[in-house]
């Protein structure tokens, strides 16, 4: 029997494990999109860019979501054309 990997629609938890990965990526990008639009908003209130990267660095909802976007949203290194 294969896991997650394998895409066998006869096998019992094929979709389960669709589903999960799914809610993994969603679940990134609501994360992301919140630290971005609170980042935006702080930045556009006048909050000092040092101010910023300061709290980027210090609070575990930034750094959790800084943690997400690199593991989901990636892109190829430059000079790295395998991705294309």
């Amino acid at each position: 029997m294969g896991g997650c990997g394998e895409r066998r629609e006869e096998q019992a938890g094929a979709h389960a494990c669709v589903g999960a990965h799914t809610n993994d990526a969603l679940n990134a990008v609501v994360e992301v999109t919140a630290a971005l639009v609170l980042l935006n908003s702080l930045h556009e209130l006048g909050v000092p860019d040092d101010s910023l990267v300061q709290s980027i660095t210090r609070h575990s909802s930034f750094r959790y979501a800084g943690r997400l976007a690199y593991e989901y949203f990636q892109t190829p290194t430059s000079g790295d054309e395998s991705g294309l």
